[in-house]
């Protein structure tokens, strides 16, 4: 199972499994750079548009899908430079900071 979620001081937005349908039912899949933008285009966006929250932060780690170029693409129109720590930003997750991100503190 590979779940994906996000949260603010006043809300979760998820949890989001990536999964798709097959003939005997639902069967995890991989998360790509594609499923990710896909993730954030259709669902986290959307939410935060909803909610007049796009000033947030927003944290990516390393992961893979988390630096791709698409995802870029959609994230520095969406927040701008100056909100987002992610590699190829402008604020980088710290090298010398502890792999725990406050989703890995909170939420697991």
């Amino acid at each position: 199972m590979t779940v994906w979620c996000d949260f603010t001081a006043e809300f979760i937005n998820g949890p989001f499994f990536f999964e798709k349908v097959t003939q005997t039912g639902f069967k995890t899949v991989s998360v790509t750079g594609q499923r990710y933008v896909a993730l954030l285009q259709n669902n986290i966006i959307l939410e935060l548009q909803e909610r007049q929250t796009l000033q947030t932060v927003q944290q990516q780690d390393g992961a893979t899908p988390h630096i791709a170029l698409p995802k870029q693409c959609l994230l520095r129109p969406t927040f701008g430079e100056d909100r987002i720590i992610s590699g190829y930003f402008n604020h980088k997750w710290p090298s010398s900071m502890a792999d725990l991100t406050p989703g890995d503190f909170w939420l697991w």
